[in-house]
């Protein structure tokens, strides 16, 4: 029994069995493990006012491990990366609330879930052994501490169902959202870029003063850490590492599905935005214009420097549309006119690759820097590793730098949403040192260990509370967004101006796309679109989802979006399908309820975590 329970397909099937009753949906995870801040030690934190006990948060904490070792088969892994203990926290403040409802959950409730489960059942009879050694060994915990948990998550489910079971999804509701999902427009557009004021505007010292004092709680910023990190990247250790023919051939010989190559083509391309244009490119190509200087003259893709070459590429690389056009031609053949989500392509491939497996000879170059690349990853996490352990104190940071001839680098303040400066995005980095105190080191950080890119020992220096920096830390940003207003009136006002002159045109009997262009305007048009997708130098469609209300043929005010002023008609409108809202609608209401019931356990969960007030002593 318990070499099945072990098994990945096993497992999987007992957690989507628990799911239900022990992980709330709506529940997110992050970061972070059990640790108690040493100033806090005689207590977990504050919840609603009130002490909660080491125990209290222990058992929680405990409940929520025995989760995630049921969701995540390679838990072990990834242990780092879930946040245990805000999950915990989740759970004390739903068990909270739980009680200040009086939810009582029976021994016969957890008696008959325990027994409902089939992973525990031996011949349609319940396997008391089974069931302790699920418990001794998958989850070390006693049978009473996880009947315990048990009860508690199925009161969680009661409380939850309690905030559920009333909502409902009335026919009008959701028509009108499988109407909002579904029907189709197609708009003819203009717009004025902001971009094109940037040298028409500034911003003073006086403008950001008063911007920032009107409007300081914009500039709020989330809690910020400066820290100091020494570095140990592998390519420092690339120096001395010889890779013999013998090593290479024994790779080769142990990986030969990793030399396998699958069918590729080499072709070229030509992108441009608009249809016509790529019409009128497409007719000169087929009477004999060369396609490369075609690409350099007219594409509007960074390959048309070199004549929109491309180079080798498999299927799977590429985007469908293009892909398929691509791999049915033979070479010398020029595709028709191809459009994707970047625009209109013109294709044609220069040549094709079968199948084949690279010979040694081939790979051998690859397989060097591989062996190369890892022995030296082993190297730098090595070192990293002794360089971490001689240190004996915090103050030992700047003699370990020194003894290993590192330079002690510094990041300046960085918040837990942003890429750490000089170092990028490294989740792994930014909580150790979000759980630092002040001149405090923090352990060892090696995202893959042995394979990692790059090892850091780092040393918390400062930490700043979430509010709104003073003026002077802050100063560009403001002037910046003084700018942008600015920037964005004035592409509204030119957009005001251009767009009487297109309606007084189309009074004279021309088309809006005709009155844009003969305004010095470039009109575009958009595929069919829902308010889901998105339109080139507009934004999200649903930026401008007024026109989806208009008539074919009706133009727009002035528009404005963060990226842009525009202004837009509607030229067609194609209405959602009835029988096929028909066909889906018991399925399409089933999601749409799930929906509205997550969106509600969301700002419900959301109201009572900040009536709860939690106050963290655990790291």
């Amino acid at each position: 029994m318990l070499k099945q329970l072990r098994n990945k397909n096993v497992a999987k099937k007992i957690f989507i069995v628990l799911a239900l009753i022990l992980i709330p949906a709506f529940v997110l995870w992050g970061t972070g493990s059990m640790t108690k801040d040493k100033a806090e030690s005689t207590y977990a934190g504050i919840m609603s006012g009130k002490k909660v006990s080491n125990q209290d948060y222990g058992s929680s904490w405990r409940a929520v491990k025995n989760e995630a070792i049921m969701r995540y088969p390679n838990f072990n892994e990834i242990y780092e990366q879930l946040d245990l203990n805000g999950q915990a926290w989740d759970r004390l403040i739903l068990l909270g609330e739980a009680d200040r409802q009086r939810i009582k959950v029976s021994d016969e409730e957890v008696t008959k879930t325990i027994r409902s489960f089939p992973f525990l059942s031996m011949d349609g009879r319940f396997d008391v052994d089974a069931y302790e050694r699920l418990l001794k060994n998958t989850f070390q915990t006693s049978p009473r501490d996880f009947e315990e948990d048990m009860r508690n998550s199925l009161k969680i489910a009661k409380l939850i169902n309690s905030v559920t079971k009333n909502i409902e999804v009335s026919d009008d509701e959701l028509l009108k959202k499988y109407k909002e999902e579904n029907e189709k427009i197609k708009i003819a557009y203009v717009t004025q870029s902001p971009r094109d004021f940037t040298d028409k505007v500034d911003a003073s010292e006086k403008e950001a003063e008063e911007c920032y004092k009107a409007n300081s709680a914009d500039f709020k910023m989330p809690e910020r850490v400066n820290i100091e990190f020494i570095e140990f990247k592998y390519p420092d250790y690339l120096g001395g590492i010889t890779i013999t023919d013998d090593q290479i051939k024994q790779y080769y010989g142990s990986h030969t599905k990793e030399f396998e190559r699958a069918e590729s083509v080499r072709a070229r391309h030509i992108l441009v935005e608009d249809a016509n244009a790529a019409a009128d490119i497409l007719k000169k190509i087929k009477i004999g214009a060369d396609f490369a200087q075609m690409a350099k003259e007219f594409s509007e893709d960074p390959t048309k420097a070199n004549g929109g070459d491309l180079g080798y590429f498999e299927k799977g690389r590429m985007i469908p549309e293009f892909e398929s056009a691509a791999f049915a031609l033979k070479p010398g053949e020029v595709s028709n006119i191809v459009k994707t989500q970047f625009g209109y392509h013109i294709i044609k491939v220069e040549d094709r690759k079968p199948p084949y497996t690279e010979s040694l000879e081939e790979a051998k170059e690859k397989i060097r820097n591989r062996l190369a690349t890892e022995q030296a990853q082993a190297k730098a996490y090595s070192e990293a590793l002794r360089a971490r352990s001689s240190m004996q104190t915090d103050s030992d940071f700047e003699k370990t730098a020194k003894d290993y001839q590192k330079p002690i680098k510094k990041t300046g303040y960085f918040s837990g949403q942003e890429l750490i400066p000089g170092i990028g995005r490294n989740p792994q980095l930014q909580r150790a040192a979000f759980n630092l105190k002040i001149n405090e080191v923090g352990p060892l950080v090696s995202p893959d260990n042995v394979k990692s890119e790059a090892n850091y020992i780092i040393k918390l220096v400062d930490k700043k509370d979430p509010g709104s920096p003073p003026l002077e830390d802050i100063k560009e940003e403001v002037k910046n967004r003084i700018k942008q207003d600015k920037m964005n009136k004035l592409a509204k006002e030119s957009m005001e101006k251009y767009r009487a002159v297109i309606m007084e045109k189309m009074k004279s009997g021309l088309s809006f796309k005709n009155a844009v262009e003969s305004a010095g305007l470039k009109a575009k048009e958009s595929e069919y679109i829902t308010r889901a997708d998105y339109i080139k130098d507009i934004g999200p469609a649903i930026d401008i989802k007024e026109v989806f209300d208009y008539k074919a043929g009706d133009i727009s005010p002035v528009l404005a979006t963060p990226r842009s002023a525009c202004v837009a008609q509607l030229v067609d409108l194609k209405p959602m399908e009835e029988a096929k809202f028909e066909e889906a609608k018991k399925e399409f209401k089933q999601q749409y309820l799930e929906i509205k019931k997550a969106q509600t356990l969301d700002k419900w969960f959301l109201d009572i975590k900040t009536k709860a007030g939690v106050q963290n002593n655990i790291k």
